[in-house]
């Protein structure tokens, strides 16, 4: 919906969503302002640095790696040849997090 919504009508599609996920980004946590469930993938980013959701009702994927975090914002190039953080986090992780979210919102 990149380029077809105003930020207004984005943040109504999160209204109405059952649940989100999303990368460390303001849209993201916008999810959460409207109270929708947020999953969120930490990359080079994490919970010391002021990452990750603040609503109970959410979850988050990060991999404990040496390197990790990298920068505040992730905006620093990795210097590594893969980018670990992200590669590792799996389909299953996610659909792990996604059955969580929604058993607590049926319960």
């Amino acid at each position: 919906m990149i380029g077809v919504t105003t930020l207004e009508e984005s943040i109504a599609v999160l209204a109405k969503s059952t649940l989100v996920i999303g990368n460390d980004t303001g849209l993201s946590y916008a999810a959460e302002a409207v109270q929708t469930p947020l999953i969120v993938i930490l990359g080079p980013t994490s919970r010391e640095t002021g990452a990750g959701p603040y609503s109970e009702k959410s979850r988050s994927i990060e991999q404990q790696l040496w390197c990790r975090p990298c920068s505040q914002k992730g905006d620093r190039r990795c210097y590594r040849k893969q980018h670990y953080c992200l590669e590792n986090s799996s389909v299953e992780e996610v659909f792990k997090a996604v059955q969580s979210v929604l058993n607590d919102i049926v319960a």
